[in-house]
């Protein structure tokens, strides 16, 4: 992809940026002339209630305070995520980072409840596309119109930690069970002919 391109964060072609209104210098992307370009969103989340009422005579389930409608638990009160990246002459590097507090489900006795802990998850990914590179091309003109990709996903192998009201880890709740993945790691190469 040539060097005025999008390169794969989403920014207008050719470098230009669009300041949005209320927020200067384009609303996260920046430029820094031979220092590429950057991009950096950020996003929180505080629930303050998150109830259901599947219908009238039930009671209200209450997903921050004990109550869950699936496996995963309640709902986490306060979530955080990032998406950084950055971009010059082909080559390419972005972080992903979530986080999420833990929840509680109250169970029938203290000993059924199950408490979820807190999760942080982080990714990377850098690439290189072949096009940028002008000389690369002519040396090896098979090159032309190809991009390397590289990508770690939960870099810190983080798996939710799950127990109930005696301290253990119920079976279903074992890692094996709740990532069978955990950090994985990818290389691919794409060439358009």
């Amino acid at each position: 992809m040539p060097a005025g391109g999008r390169g794969g964060f989403g920014g207008p072609p050719g470098g230009q940026q669009r300041a949005r209104p209320g927020r200067p210098g384009g609303g996260g992307f920046g430029r820094g002339g031979d220092g590429g370009r950057w991009t950096v969103a950020l996003y929180d989340s505080i629930r303050f209630k998150d109830e259901i009422e599947i219908r009238a005579g039930l009671p209200v389930l209450d997903l921050l305070g004990g109550s869950a409608t699936g496996s995963s638990g309640g709902s986490p009160r306060h979530s955080f995520d990032f998406d950084s990246g950055w971009f010059n002459k082909g080559l390419g590097f972005r972080l992903k980072g979530s986080y999420q507090s833990g929840s509680v489900v109250t169970g029938s006795t203290a000993a059924s409840s199950l408490r979820f802990g807190d999760l942080a998850t982080l990714n990377l990914e850098t690439f290189f596309n072949f096009d940028s590179r002008k000389s690369l091309i002519e040396a090896v003109p098979f090159l032309k119109g190809s991009r390397l990709r590289f990508s770690v996903n939960n870099i810190f192998d983080a798996i939710r930690d799950v127990r109930d009201g005696t301290g253990t880890v119920p079976l279903s709740y074992q890692a094996g069970y709740l990532d069978p993945r955990g950090r994985s790691w990818k290389i691919d190469f794409k060439k358009t002919f």
